[in-house]
């Protein structure tokens, strides 16, 4: 459910709660980072087992390596450029502020507050007091 450009989930157990897209898009991206981890570990222990067994060469070993780190971090760009078009277009669609319009905001309303704690004194101060 979509309410004043945020989106809330209702969960029978627990009722609304609030989402925010950051912490999902972070728990994403860490499966991500953990998943490419873990795929690197067992291929560098294959390789290990295979340059053991005196299948592959050390050489040929470093080589696939190499390339898989390679491959991988071309994709994480791919990838964390399409997550934040992803992030852009969702942030588009909702209407939500940007950092710098929540500061705009944050100063009017000082702005505002101090113009009106300066007229309220100036009305106080014109009135006759109570004890009077």
């Amino acid at each position: 459910m979509v309410l004043d450009g945020r989106i809330y989930f209702i969960d029978i157990r627990q009722g609304i709660t609030d989402f925010k897209m950051e912490d999902f898009f972070k728990k994403f991206l860490y499966t991500g980072v953990g998943l490419a981890s873990l795929t690197a570990e067992k291929l560098q222990e294959s390789i290990d087992d295979l340059v053991g067994k005196g299948k592959l060469s050390e050489k040929e070993g470093k080589k696939i390596l190499n390339n898989f780190y390679d491959s991988t971090e071309a994709k994480k760009d791919e990838f964390e450029s399409k997550l934040k078009e992803i992030a852009d277009q969702m942030k588009d669609r909702f209407n939500f502020a940007s950092l710098a319009e929540v500061d705009q905001l944050k100063a009017r309303v000082a702005e505002l507050e101090a113009k009106l704690e300066k007229m309220e004194g100036k009305n106080g101060a014109d009135e006759p007091s109570e004890a009077e």
